[in-house]
């Protein structure tokens, strides 16, 4: 975690030879705070996430994930994203066990090939791959690339605008191990009231398992949140929720912050 706290430090020294002047993504309201939404950043321009957490809990088991999100715009219409992870887990009523550690970095590119306009959404489509800069002997990651692919709609309803995600991720697994492959997929609704956007998300994953693609495994989250923005140039998330089914864990939690700057000509 010190790890964690001197790259923060090193990062927030970084934008300070920055432009904070930045234009607006190009969807009207942007992503939710868990899902995704058909916008990139425009051109030139950086969203640095600074931390994303997310923590969920259960009787006997916690876990914290943190994530340094840094998205870049390389067109108007395609994104680059890096994300490194810190990983977190306690278990034990009586906390009586705890690893913490580095976890991967996930790489991506996001392009969206179809802006909204008249009673047509906003389109776009993103790749994911999980670099495994960790290993899985603490049980807090695979150890082995992963992959994913997103279908992401955008579209203006009612006063607010909702968003679409649909995904799905193949897990690499190591020779003595069977991992699940995901299917991902959710609803954001995002409403603003002058600088808070209420933000409403239902998320579902299903989990299956090689070789024959049998059900494992589905959870259904609910997340009620907001979006808040202190100045044009930053904002943060938050959100609480808990899992509709039976599995855990009980409830979830997520903040994060959003510093939005370009590179000064």
């Amino acid at each position: 975690m010190r790890s964690c706290l001197i790259f923060l430090g090193l990062m927030g020294s970084l934008i300070l030879g920055f432009s904070t002047k930045v234009e607006a993504r190009h969807t009207k309201y942007g992503a939710g705070v868990v899902l995704d939404d058909a916008g990139t950043e425009p051109k030139g321009t950086f969203e640095l996430t600074i931390p994303k957490v997310v923590y969920s809990g259960s009787p006997g088991y916690y876990t914290t994930s943190i994530w340094l999100a840094l998205a870049y715009g390389i067109t108007d219409h395609l994104e680059a994203v890096i994300a490194p992870e810190v990983h977190d887990a306690i278990w034990g009523r009586d906390n009586s066990g705890s690893d913490h550690d580095f976890g991967d970095v996930v790489c991506g590119l996001k392009y969206q090939f179809a802006e909204e306009r008249d009673n047509l959404p906003s389109l776009a489509a993103k790749y994911s791959l999980k670099i495994p800069t960790n290993t899985d002997s603490k049980g807090l990651t695979t150890g082995e690339i992963d992959h994913a692919l997103y279908l992401l709609v955008s579209k203006g309803l009612i006063g607010g605008q909702l968003d679409l995600n649909l995904g799905y991720k193949y897990v690499g697994e190591p020779d003595d191990k069977i991992y699940s492959n995901q299917v991902s997929y959710g609803a954001a609704y995002v409403y603003p009231v002058k600088k808070i956007s209420l933000v409403l998300e239902l998320v579902g994953k299903t989990n299956y398992k090689e070789p024959h693609l049998t059900v494992k495994e589905n959870t259904l989250d609910l997340y009620g949140g907001f979006k808040y923005g202190f100045t044009p140039s930053f904002g943060m998330k938050v959100s609480l929720g808990t899992r509709l089914n039976q599995a855990s864990p009980d409830y979830l939690a997520f903040l994060a912050c959003a510093y939005y700057f370009s590179i000064k000509n």
